[in-house]
């Protein structure tokens, strides 16, 4: 009996091994931080690069004291996500950037972390920020820039989102509206018209170019903040809802609380903008950090396409944030399949 039951034992123990392995195609998943597509990063590069910041990082150090390694963990993780998005999204538009302006960009990423000042006890984001960037090597940051800014000045003429959407007072109004239109996304328009005026307003519906919504043909603050928003980081038949600086859509109101809620009904990267809108385009000046947002915003947008897989230990994949989460519980905002067989 023992020698029939010993081969049984060292199977299973064997297969057990070959699960936890990953063996077959694609990248393991054993010790990997996170795996987009077939590229992985492993939990010892992640480690490696906070080692190295806590040894002569001065904003790694002071999170190490507030016990708050764990948002530069994350950061680190995101950006190294969106990277590897980044290197996909070159390959599906034949990008092949320029060595003398990468060069240029890298001098001025340079210039730019030699002269910043260390974040205020109050910027809390901006110090894990800066931190993160200088985990990174300053040229494949900026060979990454340089890809994502090209993407955006592209897209910039070619993308449209046709949606319906309002701006609601609080997180919990937009969190219901936005499951109200979801399950029935044809009545989108009639529920956001019924809002009672305390609690929100229409902002529009039907096409919107992405050259428009950018704000560089109008000068508008909100369009820099929606061009960089999680509008155009989900798919069609998705209805969104995140945070939005409501001064910056009105100067004339007080309060800076407010949500977006937008039912995408469809998205098109193919969509042309108006001779007269070229004209206006080629004369707008984007600032490059606009630019390089935008093209975060874009690439962060395939990350579910690629296929991510997330170590529970530094978090979840958030839409809205374009970034990790701590848990679901904890996401930037809120996204909700509607339901295509409603859509008119």
């Amino acid at each position: 009996m023992r020698i029939i039951g010993r081969p049984r034992v060292l199977f299973a123990v064997l297969a057990s091994c070959l699960v936890l392995a990953g063996c077959g195609s694609g990248p393991s998943r054993v010790g990997a931080a996170v795996i987009v597509g077939d590229q992985s990063v492993s939990v010892d590069d992640v480690q490696a690069k906070l080692d190295k910041l806590l040894q002569d990082n001065p904003l790694a150090k002071s999170l190490a004291q507030q016990h708050k390694l764990d948002l530069l963990s994350r950061s680190i993780v995101s950006r190294e996500v969106l990277n590897r998005a980044t290197d996909e999204a070159a390959k599906s538009n034949g990008l092949v950037v320029d060595q003398q302006q990468v060069a240029q960009r890298a001098e001025a990423l340079r210039a730019q972390q030699g002269a910043a000042q260390p974040a205020a006890a109050d910027g809390q984001d901006a110090g894990v920020t800066q931190a993160t960037d200088a985990a990174f090597d300053v040229n494949e940051t900026a060979r990454y820039q340089q890809i994502q800014s090209e993407l955006a000045t592209k897209y910039l003429k070619s993308y449209e989102v046709v949606r319906d959407s309002a701006i609601v007072a609080s997180g919990d109004k937009a969190q219901s509206l936005a499951k109200s239109i979801a399950a029935d996304p044809a009545k989108a328009p009639e529920l956001i018209k019924a809002l009672p005026t305390d609690e929100g307003q229409d902002f529009g519906t039907g096409p919107v170019p992405f050259t428009l919504l950018s704000g560089l043909l109008d000068g508008l603050q909100q369009g820099y903040q929606l061009a960089t928003s999680a509008l155009f980081g989900v798919g069609p038949n998705t209805v969104v809802a995140f945070p939005i600086n409501k001064q910056a859509i009105s100067q004339e109101v007080a309060s800076t609380t407010a949500w977006y809620v937008g039912l995408v009904r469809t998205t098109d990267m193919a969509a042309k903008i108006t001779p007269a809108q070229v004209q206006q385009l080629g004369q707008a000046q984007a600032p490059d950090q606009f630019l390089v947002q935008v093209g975060q915003r874009l690439v962060g947008a395939s990350v579910s396409k690629l296929g991510i897989q997330i170590n529970p230990r530094y978090g979840v994949w958030d839409v809205v944030a374009n970034g990790l989460a701590p848990r679901a519980e904890e996401l930037a905002g809120y996204t909700y399949p509607a339901r295509v067989t409603a859509l008119p």
